[in-house]
């Protein structure tokens, strides 16, 4: 059976908003959960509507809870791309048939409990007044802690409003506030004081009421944990025993039943001296009987072979030798450079630490996280003891414990940027924890050392895929961008144009399809890159005169002609005969005195639309700017003859008639004028045409009040 998905959507951490934090908090609280493999957390920080539609279909069927953390009301969350109503996606959290629980965690939200109860939602807690984010983050500990102690719902909420109060005296409790029912209106509770805020809901089918008694399922059969010994070192140096005790009933089960029972696993130990000493004769022996004892639970694995034919040749202790020993036949190499006859030698080991995790971004696209070769390891022997723990199975990192995994995690990451092998350790350490399903604290460890990341391909490749199981695209695409241009085969390009579009950055992806395009793909690959790529372009090409079209309104409303006309320029480029760019560049050429400018897109409006009356009218005023009186005049009779009571072109129509001293013709446009206006009640137009009259002694305004 699917784990179940714990979803959470955080609203980006601004002003008194800490949602990092919260975020944090739950995943200490959810570690026992996450480390039994008995939930999926899957956060999504500064979220918006899409990435939350995006993770319900992703995990469909699988969601059990669903955490909102942010500013919120009576009507709205805030999420990164503005505000939203929960109903904006209640209809994907009601089709979620395993979902338990939905939480709203910010402030005075609980008027939209019965918008989700209308969706199918069976039980919601949230609050019906502010809060603040010191409490709302206790709250979420508090719950979740609950949750991962093996509580039902009903459990946790009465177990955090108990701890709650205790730990926050001034706070007073609701009679009856362990479960608030809902049947049609809610009531907003009011008391004297402080009151705890956040109300457990449910909805009025039947089966409503049982889902509170919900918990988080068992961890079920657990797989056989390896066990490091403490050893004796006394001449030499000697590795951790790993024991695998059969148990009594049922028969033995496969540590990981994922991958076949053939796996080996091959150390070669390098003598310290011309011929072995008697701590590495005493090794030998004691990794064969190892492999001996293994062999007996687990026939047909070989977890160490360390015979005499690889083990006991007298290589010469050099880089050399170590790389072609784990390019040829070892997994890992112990070895050791004697310091002094009076001292103990200092040992190292030096391993591959591959991963066969693939992260797949669709049914055809997949890549593979990149390995980690040769990292070393010296000065000490109990994390020697830990790797060999995390490399069995043929170092898939597989069956490494929680406990162990924190272990190793804490050895290998390095105590700062000055640590010389610290790529090498951030990459097994990563690997660990993304094994282990724990991709936040992998992702941090990451950003803890940027450095080390830049310079090593390898991990830039890998931080990239860690992004990508977090469903972080742009992240995703920011770092796999950083990847060095000789690093970038077909397989990464292909994956990366994938990653760059759903994260909506079209023209890095058309550049991908290039670079692609000139590595000669096969034909069947060529034709799925030019639709690709006819595709992407028209996405570039309308994302980018949404853009611009948005900036262009925001420059109009504010007066700024020139930065609006050259916006309104640039969306015409990718749409030309955009009818709102048109106008805008009418309208601001006209607003700056460029009258040819103003004219040429007036022509081109009513090129597209002869009856567009903004820019018929629009074109009589550019007219009589330009005094060209006869086309004004022309202009004006073309505009009335379409829409009668055009106050401007009448103007216009008067005034170059006057201009061209065609006094009986303008005094019978003005009686036209009044006559059609003055029908309309229009006074004010006619006391307007009255002080044109002058031009004819006052013979035009006759009868006009």
């Amino acid at each position: 059976m699917a784990k179940p998905v714990f979803l959470f959507a955080f609203a980006g951490s601004r002003g008194n908003l800490d949602t990092g934090n919260e975020h944090n908090v739950i995943q200490t609280a959810l570690k026992k959960l996450r480390d039994e493999s008995r939930v999926v957390f899957l956060p999504s920080h500064e979220s918006t509507f899409k990435d939350i539609s995006s993770n319900l279909n992703d995990y469909h069927d699988r969601i059990a809870i669903f955490h909102y953390g942010g500013h919120s009301n009576d009507e709205n969350l805030f999420l990164e791309d503005g505000p939203a109503e929960a109903v904006t996606f209640g209809e994907g959290l009601g089709q979620e048939k395993n979902l338990k629980l939905v939480i709203l965690n910010g402030c005075s939200n609980s008027r939209q409990v019965n918008r989700l109860f209308e969706f199918g939602v069976k039980a919601v807690i949230a609050t019906s007044s502010d809060v603040s984010d010191e409490l709302a983050i206790e709250f979420a500990r508090l719950f979740y802690e609950a949750l991962a102690a093996n509580r039902s719902i009903r459990e946790a909420y009465k177990f955090c409003v108990t701890q709650f109060t205790r730990n926050n005296p001034t706070v007073e409790i609701l009679k009856d506030a362990e479960t608030w029912r809902t049947d049609r209106g809610l009531a907003r509770r009011k008391t004297a004081g402080q009151e705890f805020s956040w109300g457990l809901f449910t909805a009025p089918a039947e089966d409503a009421k049982e889902i509170l008694d919900w918990k988080v399922p068992g961890a079920g059969k657990k797989l056989w944990l390896y066990s490091a010994l403490a050893l004796l070192f006394p001449l030499g140096f000697a590795i951790a025993r790993l024991i695998s005790p059969p148990p009594a009933a049922p028969p033995p089960v496969d540590l990981c039943p994922e991958f076949s029972d053939s796996a080996t696993f091959r150390i070669a130990i390098l003598p310290m001296a011309a011929s072995p000493t008697a701590s590495e004769l005493a090794l030998w022996d004691e990794l064969n009987d190892l492999n001996r004892d293994h062999r007996k639970n687990h026939p047909g694995r070989q977890l160490f072979n360390a015979e005499a034919e690889i083990s006991k040749r007298k290589f010469t202790e050099s880089e050399n030798t170590i790389d072609s020993l784990l390019g040829a036949c070892a997994e890992m190499v112990i070895y050791g450079l004697p310091d002094s006859p009076e001292n103990a030698p200092v040992h190292a080991v030096r391993f591959n630490a591959r991963s066969t995790e693939e992260v797949r971004i669709d049914e055809e696209t997949s890549l593979a996280f990149d390995p980690v070769t040769s990292p070393t390891i010296s000065g000490a022997v109990e994390p020697w003891a830990r790797t060999i723990f995390a490399l069995v199975d043929d170092v898939y990192f597989k069956c490494l414990d929680p406990a162990s995994g924190d272990a190793l995690v804490a050895d290998l990451s390095g105590k700062s940027a000055d640590t010389t092998d610290l790529a090498q350790r951030l990459g097994i350490a990563t690997q660990v924890l993304v094994s282990n399903n724990r991709i936040g604290e992998a992702l941090a460890m990451y950003n803890r050392f940027p450095e080390a990341v830049d310079n090593t391909p390898g991990l830039i490749r890998n931080f990239g895929l860690t992004y990508v199981l977090a469903n972080d695209f742009k992240n995703a695409s920011h770092t796999l961008m950083r990847m060095p241009a000789d690093q970038l085969d077909q397989p990464f390009l292909l994956f990366r144009l994938k990653v760059h579009r759903k994260a909506g950055y079209f023209s890095r992806a058309l550049e991908d399809i290039d670079r692609l395009m000139h590595m000669n793909p096969a034909p069947g690959l060529k034709t799925q890159l030019d639709a690709e790529k006819s595709e992407l372009s028209g996405k570039l090409e309308q994302s980018r005169l949404k853009n611009y079209l948005a900036d262009m309104e925001l420059a109009f409303k504010a007066n700024d002609w020139e930065k609006s006309l050259q916006l309104a320029g640039k969306a015409l480029d990718i749409r030309r005969n955009n009818d709102r760019a048109l106008f805008v560049s009418m309208e601001s050429g006209f607003q700056m005195k460029e009258w040819a400018r103003s004219r040429e897109f007036a022509q081109r409006i009513l090129s597209l639309n002869s009856k567009d009356l903004a820019a018929g009218e629009r074109l009589v005023a550019i007219y009589i700017q330009e005094q060209n009186w006869q086309s004004a005049v022309l202009q004006a009779r073309k505009t009335l003859q379409l829409y009668k009571g055009s106050f401007a072109a009448h103007s216009g129509l008067i005034r170059a008639l006057v201009a061209q001293k065609k006094t009986s013709e303008a005094c019978q446009a003005y009686n036209e004028a009044v006559s059609v206006l003055g029908k309309k009640g229009n006074k004010a137009y006619a006391r307007q045409f009255k002080e044109l009259t002058t031009v004819c002694n006052g013979c035009c305004g006759a009868g006009v009040d």
